[in-house]
């Protein structure tokens, strides 16, 4: 986990409080890629990274297939957009802790817990699943049932 470098010039206990906010806040790169990869046309990555407004756009467009090539596109670039956008966490969460009164922070050592890792495996079963599917698309299709419906 990369920090700021205000964060050597908090004491311990800010340092504590800093972490215990700034873990439930942080994003991942390896949920990032994978969701641009899985579930990007539906734009997965941008609701994860908190652009809502962006993800809006990918579900109206889902259907023309445009929103998965850019978010192929944009897998590229999630190592970058989730450091800038746990810099941006960091920054606000220091300035919090930094002014925060001494007597208003509690002094209980902090677990750092990664719950990330069944996302980021159901993730991963999912874009293989998809991978998988690609190979046996022409397949499925040839070998699907047809009915025709008469009127008459």
């Amino acid at each position: 986990m990369e920090m700021i470098k205000q964060f050597e010039s908090l004491q311990k206990n800010q340092k504590n409080y800093f972490i215990r906010l700034y873990n439930p806040r942080c994003r991942h790169v390896s949920t990032g890629v994978l969701l641009a990869l899985s579930f990007g046309m539906f734009g997965a990555h941008r609701f994860y990274l908190k652009q809502g407004r962006w993800g809006i756009f990918y579900i109206i467009f889902c259907w023309t297939g445009i929103p998965y090539l850019v978010a192929l596109i944009e897998s590229f670039w999630m190592p970058g957009r989730v450091k800038q956008f746990n810099i941006e966490r960091q920054e606000e969460i220091y300035f919090l802790v930094k002014n925060m009164p001494e007597k208003d922070l509690p002094d209980t050592p902090v677990q750092i817990q990664n719950a990330n890792i069944f996302l980021n495996a159901f993730l991963l079963a999912w874009f293989i699943f998809l991978i998988l599917n690609m190979f046996y698309w022409d397949e499925m299709i040839q070998n699907m049932p047809v009915t025709v419906i008469t009127l008459g």
